[in-house]
């Protein structure tokens, strides 16, 4: 694993405890895309993978391995997490990994989670 200091966020989120939130992947740069990657990372741990969102034979494939929420996919290739009675377990950075013609690409954002009523 990388360390923290090394990691470039995009953008931060912020949501309140038992709130919902979806985090989203959205292709922010130039190119086509074959493959979207959304990777969770808690400190000191492996990126996880939350889910993958690619085309095959022109349709769309989503594959989804949150214990925590709902992965969507979209035939735009953005993929999004939307998280239920968010909880400080769900804390972390959330990479967004890009496949592209032109290269991979990555976006990270950072949730933190506040205690209910801030």
């Amino acid at each position: 694993p990388s360390p923290l200091e090394d990691i470039m966020v995009d953008m931060e989120l912020v949501a309140e405890q038992s709130n919902n939130l979806t985090i989203s992947c959205k292709h922010p740069h130039n190119g086509t895309i074959d493959q979207v990657v959304l990777e969770k990372m808690l400190d000191g741990h492996p990126w996880v993978i939350i889910g993958i969102c690619k085309k095959v034979e022109g349709g769309l494939v989503g594959e989804d391995y949150s214990d925590r929420g709902r992965v969507n996919c979209a035939d735009s290739l953005d993929l999004s997490l939307h998280l239920t009675d968010v909880s400080p377990g769900d804390s972390g950075f959330y990479r967004c990994t890009f496949n592209t013609d032109v290269g991979v690409q990555t976006t990270v954002a950072q949730l933190k989670v506040a205690p209910p009523g801030t």
